[in-house]
């Protein structure tokens, strides 16, 4: 028996033999059926959709066409995919290329639309994938001794769920170096395999040989901007993160909108926020909803009465708000920065100078008195 790359989430130890391509995210004359050919109720259903296509269907089927995987009648059927955790994005990508996909789900309402609950994207047009396919998901068991039945096989064609010790994956096309991490997540995948044995310590166990790995459309969250002209995050339960170079927007960057942390560990490590507070270590910064300026404690305040000028290679930045440090009212010393960008996004310094943007003034040692082009005297 030759051995390979196999999926074994409850213990490691053993080896069988495969061959594997990857789908890793990477009709005329059909009848107006009811919602009956379709699951309702509780029990949910693996299917593959279409578009209509001819004269004929697209006049009689606004919708989508609709085919339990293992039956060959089609329904005209809406499809709602809320129930997925998807985003507008996400959902709308699915809907464009529905033919390469696998839902599971349930005909709900009056009238019946299928409520989507998870989906599947193939490298082919699902429909007419090879083999048997099964899905496959990690329950979380852990054994003492191998072959361990930790993963959930159902047969997608007649329902029947068997615990199996492993999926081979070992000549699967494309990176499966995150197959086990798919089976994992809360859909797991869908397999077109054989069934074959695991052996090990404990004896045998049946297992999966995969011919192809078809991986579960998730929700990715995007990075939501913030900072200079990207604006606030929304709600009191996020804050403004900045990397180091971004010297928390006052040039022009922008940062990335991060959760609260709720609990921090108590190392001290001082880092400078950027609401000029040194906070002991970052997550105590981020708690208090404050990036980053830089590690250590925070830069010397500069340009009020009493208070030492900045260094060579620097200069003091007053914020919009001081209105160049009217009423003696400070600023902190920046470094002067060496290059900038060619944005244009004027501003007027407090030297009544117009610069292509706030890093251009900084070169100059000048602090931004307001955004856009200075008014004429």
């Amino acid at each position: 028996m030759r051995s390979g790359l196999f999926v074994i989430l409850g213990i490691v130890g053993m080896a069988f033999n495969a061959g594997c391509s990857s789908s890793v995210d990477s009709a005329e004359g059909v009848t107006e059926s009811t919602s009956e050919a379709l699951a309702s109720g509780p029990v949910a259903t693996f299917v593959t959709v279409r578009k209509p296509s001819t004269s004929r269907e697209i006049r009689n089927c606004k919708s989508f066409f609709v085919k339990t995987i293992g039956t060959t009648s089609e329904v005209c059927q809406q499809i709602d995919l809320g129930p997925t955790g998807l985003d507008t994005d996400e959902s709308v990508a699915i809907t464009n290329d529905v033919s390469h996909h696998i839902l599971r789900g349930r005909v709900l309402g009056t009238p019946g639309a299928f409520v989507v609950d998870a989906a599947w994207k193939s490298a082919q047009v699902a429909s007419s994938l090879p083999g048997t396919l099964y899905a496959v998901r990690d329950t979380g068991i852990v054994c003492f001794a191998a072959p361990c039945r930790s993963i959930e096989q159902t047969n997608i064609k007649t329902g029947k769920v068997t615990m199996i010790a492993g999926v081979d994956v070992s000549r699967c096309s494309g990176d499966m170096s995150n197959s086990a991490a798919l089976i994992k997540s809360a859909n797991g995948a869908i397999v077109v395999a054989t069934t074959t044995s695991v052996s090990g310590a404990a004896g045998d166990a049946p297992g999966l040989r995969a011919t192809m790995f078809i991986a579960p459309v998730v929700h990715v969250e995007k990075e939501v901007r913030c900072g200079a002209r990207s604006g606030e995050c929304a709600g009191s339960s996020s804050y403004c993160e900045f990397t180091a170079i971004a010297e928390c927007g006052h040039f022009g960057a922008t940062g990335v909108c991060k959760a609260k942390p709720q609990i921090c560990p108590l190392y001290v490590l001082d880092v400078c926020g950027c609401d000029g507070v040194t906070y002991r270590n970052f997550c105590f910064a981020a708690k208090a909803g404050a990036g980053v300026l830089h590690d250590g404690a925070c830069e010397q305040s500069c340009g009020s009465r009493g208070m030492a000028a900045c260094g060579e290679g620097s200069f003091c930045d007053r914020p919009e708000s001081t209105n160049c440090g009217e009423g003696d009212k400070p600023g902190v010393c920046r470094t002067i920065p060496d290059l900038c960008t060619m944005d244009m996004a004027p501003v007027c310094g407090c030297d009544h100078v117009t610069y292509n943007n706030a890093c251009f003034a900084a070169t100059a040692g000048i602090s931004v008195a307001s955004q856009g082009a200075c008014s004429k005297l």
